[in-house]
């Protein structure tokens, strides 16, 4: 079995081979130890050759700025959910549906609609006071 040398590894490493070359050297890499040992090798080698950030912390602060959570919009506030509640506590307060109306209040309302009596019964009803006073003097009333 052929096994692959570091400037393969490199290569393949730097993505510098063909699909070919990759399939190939990551089915060895699958099945042989050694040179999975050998690819660890140049993973460490690749490594050191990269360059360093000069200041990590800074570059982290900036990457989290710019994937900051927007903004959130005005409805997505609670404030407007608390006042948006409020006002439809207020309205329906307001409409009476908490407090339906009682007998007595019913009965108070239904003796101030009531409309004022006729003249007819007016004079019906002074007529029926006259003769019940007749009545109870002894007078002779005709029934």
């Amino acid at each position: 079995m052929k096994h692959t040398t570091m400037e393969e590894i490199q290569a393949y490493i730097g993505d510098r081979v063909t699909t070919e070359q990759r399939t190939a050297v990551e089915d060895h890499l699958y099945s042989c130890v050694e040179c999975l040992q050998v690819y660890m090798d140049g993973l460490e080698t690749c490594q050191t050759n990269l360059p360093s950030l000069p200041d990590p912390e800074q570059w982290t602060n900036q990457i989290m700025d710019r994937i900051a959570p927007p903004r959130k919009r005005w409805y997505e506030y609670s404030l407007f959910h608390y006042g948006a509640a409020a006002v439809i506590m207020l309205a329906v307060t307001a409409s009476g549906l908490f407090f339906p109306p009682n007998e007595a209040s019913m009965e108070q309302r239904a003796s101030e609609t009531q409309p004022a009596p006729s003249y007819s019964d007016k004079l019906m009803q002074q007529t029926l006071t006259v003769l019940d006073q007749l009545k109870e003097k002894g007078g002779a009333v005709r029934e």
